[in-house]
């Protein structure tokens, strides 16, 4: 018997199918710095949302932190985690790339199910997040994607 993925997993995958962003998505930062320095990274995590009444659809938000880190410097690199918002919102299979918006996402765990995404909004412009201890530049937002389960 297959499940749905939780909405982090679907935020996850769906986010991978970025090209500019395949391999650097997941729910928490690599703790090797050096692996994701030159690239950035980004993280996913709940924030709320609706599932439909009716009809097996869900509608979470999903709050996107995009991250990048100098190693060895104390200044935070704002211009690479700012451009990692660009891309995902209006790069090729980004946000605003409506005719790659409706697509089926495959490749999840074997007891899971694929999905089948119906719709991505952002739900806020990127907030800039100083101060972090560790010298990261981290932007946030947050991403409503509507989904259903393919069972």
């Amino acid at each position: 018997m297959t499940v749905p993925p939780s909405n982090e997993q679907v935020a996850v995958k769906w986010l991978n199918t970025i090209p500019a962003l395949t391999g650097l998505v997941a729910t928490v930062l690599p703790s090797a710095l050096e692996d994701w320095a030159d690239t950035g990274f980004v993280t996913v995590g709940n924030a709320g949302g609706s599932p439909h009444m009716y009809l097996p659809i869900a509608g979470p938000v999903i709050s996107v932190h995009y991250w990048a880190v100098a190693v060895g410097s104390a200044r935070p690199p704002w211009g690479l985690a700012a451009d990692l918002y660009a891309v995902a919102r209006y790069s090729s299979y980004g946000a605003l790339d409506y005719a790659h918006a409706n697509r089926r996402l495959t490749g999840f765990p074997a007891k899971y199910c694929d999905v089948k995404v119906q719709n991505v909004n952002f739900l806020s412009e990127p907030e800039r997040r100083p101060g972090d201890p560790g010298d990261f530049a981290e932007y946030i937002d947050n991403l409503q994607i509507d989904w259903a389960p393919l069972l």
